[in-house]
């Protein structure tokens, strides 16, 4: 996993998902050599930090929580004791549960300019306060702005800063289930406001024209902007296709197998800020783009305006001090150059002594339609989709089994930096009437590229007839270079297993191509693409975007229902039985067949074998045949003691005896000294 920068101009935090319960770090590692999501948030500050200048406005102030656990209430934040250790009475503690929250009422609204928190520092349970929002409410309880914190970089405090914005209440909220909020204490500071001096000796008319001269738009600006009022969520949620209430099971006798072919409607819910990029040229670094229906579809607007450069960096290993970053202008040519200059200078001075070996990223997922994978991978996947050829045909049939791959060798990642205000990525001389004017409103507001992720993007189909329920385990197993035994499961419905390869990225003309063959071939070309170099270029392969406004992460919500087609076979099997004792014995058979009707509706029809209860000798044997839709086998087995007051004594009695390839049960034995063995073949 790479080191974080944290270099001057760098705005870099790993995405925490680790949960801290009672002492105990409990790790969620993610496939692969380990995925690092990269945005630009809030950076925290050093242990020992400045006293921030005015007055503690939280201080003593009435606050409130989601739940209190024993009597750690919300007031310990505001009671003017930094004390982080929880045992000593003055650190918040809410229960296990989801989204956990805490609040101050500042009793009237205040220009809120920076949050400084104070983290629970005792327990090793520190993690718990990562993944969430400080937010700004007015008087009325809405809400006004927020920021969002990935991590306090194992620091105890951090600092929010927001720009004066009137608000009454500050809350603080963790993006998380089932985990518990603490805060050490937690302090609201008025923002400072700039007086602007003029020199005794210049006269009215000099600084009436010197302001002319010099006067930008930027308060306005950033007025407006902080001003826009939206739903981050609904705005960017697509709706896909949506079915009425479906389900329906039919059978069919195919060889020696019994198929169960059920189909039942199922939703799919996806929300992702990371968006594949699939060779559009106008999607760069830094560029401005209108959340709308366009950028949903992966068809982004750019907001055309005069920009201000942007400071950008790029996370190759060992680039350190002014070579970790350039100041950019942000078009598509001028983040370009910017982006190779960065690239330049490592391959010359950083390169050789480190390696940069490529971050692994996939999802999965079964297809069925092309609109639960585009609700899956993004809206354009359907592109991606004319060369892979899937036949949703036959698997709606129940015929084929496919299983879809986006895989993602990422090189390394170029960040923007987050903007402290609106304002800074615009140039000075821009108006409100300007923004207006090409359509940034509440229901269209601005967001900007905070980074592109390079390297090369695989799109992979696996197609199989086999019915085996091993097989999303199998392709888990290749992509993770799991070693596979040949003679398991995963082998036998991987050597049945077509692959169908669409590559973007590290070739030398970085043209797409698509690749078909075995699971073999997957394997050589993962390991061809494993680490960065000039001979293995990297191509930009998906973006992320955050809203101007707040630097809060745009994604992308996609919502779509789809029929899922589940084929389970059952092989037709045998039972033999075979008597070798020295006795009479009798013979029990019974078992339940499945059957379905023309709607799907199952039913058990109970039967029984025609010679149960028959008297046989020693040498006896017989075997049955069931089909595929038998269950709950019962077998019993009695013989004949000549026993006044044990006629009859059983020699084997089981129910709900599973169906297998064949069944073999030998009874031996004496009158008094009966036994059994049994053996089961399954392949």
């Amino acid at each position: 996993m790479s080191q974080n920068k944290q270099d001057k101009g760098f705005r870099y935090s790993i995405r925490k998902r680790s949960v801290g319960v009672c002492g105990v770090a409990i790790a969620a590692f993610l496939l692969g050599s380990g995925l690092v999501f990269q945005t630009n948030v809030v950076k925290a500050t050093e242990p020992s930090v400045a006293e921030v200048a005015g007055e503690n406005i939280a201080a003593h102030k009435s606050a409130s929580q989601s739940s209190t656990y024993y009597d750690a209430d919300a007031s310990r934040a505001v009671d003017g004791n930094r004390d982080n250790v929880y045992r000593h009475h003055s650190v918040t503690h809410t229960n296990f549960q989801d989204h956990s929250w805490w609040k101050v009422d500042l009793e009237k609204e205040e220009g809120v300019g920076t949050v400084r928190i104070y983290n629970r520092g005792d327990g090793d349970v520190a993690n718990r306060l990562s993944n969430f929002d400080v937010i700004l409410l007015d008087k009325d309880g809405k809400e006004v702005t927020r920021q969002h914190v990935d991590s306090l970089n194992n620091q105890p405090t951090i600092d929010v800063q927001f720009s004066g914005v009137n608000a009454r209440y500050v809350k603080i909220e963790l993006n998380k289930s089932k985990t518990p909020l603490s805060l050490a204490e937690v302090e609201v500071y008025r923002a400072v406001k700039e007086e602007r001096v003029v020199a005794d000796k210049k006269t009215e008319n000099q600084v009436k024209t010197e302001s002319k001269a010099k006067k930008d738009y930027t308060a306005e600006l950033n007025n407006y902007l902080f001003g826009l009022n939206y739903d981050k969520l609904n705005i960017l949620t697509r709706k896909g296709e949506a079915l009425e209430n479906y389900t329906n099971t039919s059978t069919k006798q195919q060889g020696n197998e019994f198929v169960v072919v059920e189909k039942v409607k199922k939703n799919l819910s996806n929300g992702s800020a990371d968006v594949a990029i699939n060779g559009n040229g106008d999607i760069f670094l830094g560029a401005l783009f209108k959340a709308n229906q366009d950028l949903l579809e992966n068809k982004p607007q750019q907001i055309s305006l005069d920009r201000s450069k942007g400071r950008i960096s790029v996370d190759l290993p060992g680039m350190v001090g002014g070579d970790s970053y350039v100041d950019a202008n942000p078009t598509a040519s001028g983040m370009q150059e910017g982006v190779n200059t960065l690239l330049n200078r490592w391959h010359e001075k950083y390169a050789a002594k480190n390696p940069a070996p490529a971050r692994m990223q996939y999802e999965s997922t079964s297809a069925y339609s092309m609109n639960q994978l585009k609700a899956k991978f993004g809206s354009d996947f359907e592109k991606v989709g004319v060369n892979l050829k899937i036949d949703f045909e036959a698997v709606n049939k129940g015929e084929k089994q496919v299983e879809v791959v986006d895989f993602k060798q990422i090189y390394y990642t170029a960040n923007f930096d987050a903007p402290k205000k609106p304002s800074d990525v615009i140039a000075p001389g821009v108006t409100v009437d300007q923004l207006k004017a090409r359509g940034i409103d509440d229901k269209t507001p601005p967001v900007y590229v905070s980074s592109v992720s390079y390297g090369r993007q695989m799109y992979v189909k696996f197609e199989t007839t086999s019915k085996s329920t091993e097989l999303k385990a199998a392709i888990n197993a290749v992509i993770k270079g799991v070693p596979i035994k040949p003679e398991s499961e995963w082998a036998r419905v991987l050597k049945n297993t077509t692959v169908t390869v669409s590559i973007v990225g590290g070739n030398a003309d970085g043209a797409a191509r698509v690749v078909t063959g075995t699971v073999e071939d997957l394997k050589k070309l993962i390991q061809e693409g494993a680490t960065f170099s000039t001979q293995n270029p990297a191509v930009p392969i998906s973006y992320k975007t955050a809203f101007l406004k707040d630097n809060q992460v745009a994604t992308i919500q996609s919502n779509t229902d789809y029929i899922e087609t589940k084929v389970t076979s059952y092989k037709n099997g045998y039972l033999k039985l075979h008597h070798k004792g020295a006795y009479i014995a009798r013979y029990y058979v019974y078992w339940d067949e499945v059957t379905y009707d023309k709607d799907g509706v199952e039913s058990i029809r109970s039967r029984q074998w025609e010679d149960n209860g028959k008297n046989r000798t020693a040498g006896f044997q017989t075997e049955l045949q069931f089909r595929g839709n038998v269950r709950n086998i019962r077998v019993k087995i009695q013989e004949k003691t000549g026993l006044v007051w044990e006629p009859w004594r059983t020699v084997y009695n089981r129910t709900d005896l599973p169906l297998v390839q064949k069944r073999t049960i030998v009874n031996s034995g004496t009158t008094l000294r009966p036994k059994y063995d049994e053996k089961v073949e399954n392949n």
